[in-house]
């Protein structure tokens, strides 16, 4: 594995830890979301706080319960998030998983654009929520002080919202710019027949040489220059060279008599030989 793949390694597995961060502290805002609404208005009844400060934390507790489907969008999109950059960290490190990039380079797109979704809620619900946890008094009560902890829980959920959309368009650029560079290598191949290609064998030097005019040479003239021509490496020629070169070897080449040799080149005609032995005779 090389520097570049372990970076990304760690980026993702990164990716994999901010995604869980935003599922869990939405799920704990929503927690104490219904904890508000529960025994908000009971637990601001015994307190000695004047009104100004009991109509902040009631202004609290609306904006609260306003952003709540933000916050379960946020948790939905982050633990789908989640859920796709595990499957795609998996696939990457396990072999016998062989998904091909085709499917995880469009599903890691996607994931950023579910963290950036989850990113998005968080920040609008931070933004609605933060002005009014400036005046809030969380050391007259317990559990006013409870109530207080949304305020950095909710900074902290957009935090790893947006930690996690900054690193999964690293990932999904690189996985990208990857896929066209491979795609890319596989175009600029580049396919020149070759003489086999061509169904030519020996006899291809002497085809080019008829068509141009040139002498011919046969499949075993051919093998005699190659030999001769590899002799001076060996030290001694494997075949004999031609010493008269009008002598066109027209016949099968074959260690045999020259009769022999015409009697498989030409078959036996009885007529022609009984008239032949009548005029001898």
């Amino acid at each position: 594995m090389g520097p570049g793949a372990a970076v990304l390694v760690g980026l993702r597995s990164l990716v994999i830890i901010m995604a869980l961060a935003v599922v869990g502290t939405g799920a704990w805002k929503i927690h104490t979301i219904h904890d508000f609404d529960r025994r908000g208005q009971a637990v601001l009844n015994f307190t000695s706080l004047n009104d100004d400060k009991k109509t902040t934390w009631l202004n609290f507790f609306k904006a609260a319960l306003r952003n709540e489907q933000r916050i379960w969008i946020s948790v939905g999109t982050g633990a789908l998030s989640f859920v796709a950059m595990l499957y795609i960290f998996l696939a990457l490190k396990i072999d016998r998983m062989k998904v091909s990039p085709k499917f995880l380079v469009p599903l890691e797109f996607l994931t950023m654009l579910s963290m950036a979704a989850a990113f998005v809620f968080s920040l609008v619900t931070t933004i609605d929520v933060s002005p009014l946890c400036v005046g809030l008094d969380t050391a007259s009560d317990s559990d006013l002080n409870t109530f207080g902890l949304f305020c950095p829980m909710d900074k902290g959920h957009a935090a790893a919202g947006g930690v996690g959309v900054l690193v999964l368009a690293i990932t999904s650029m690189s996985a990208i710019v990857s896929a066209c560079k491979r795609r890319g290598g596989k175009q600029n191949l580049s396919f020149e027949p070759d003489a086999s290609i061509l169904d030519a064998n020996y006899d291809y030097s002497s085809a080019a040489a008829s068509e141009i005019g040139g002498p011919t040479r046969s499949v075993a003239e051919e093998q005699i220059g190659l030999a001769n021509s590899a002799a001076p490496m060996g030290g001694r020629d494997f075949w004999p060279t031609q010493e008269k070169e009008d002598t066109n070897v027209s016949g099968p080449l074959h260690l045999q008599a020259p009769k022999e040799a015409e009697a498989q080149m030409r078959p036996a005609r009885p007529w022609s030989e009984a008239i032949t032995k009548k005029f001898r005779n």
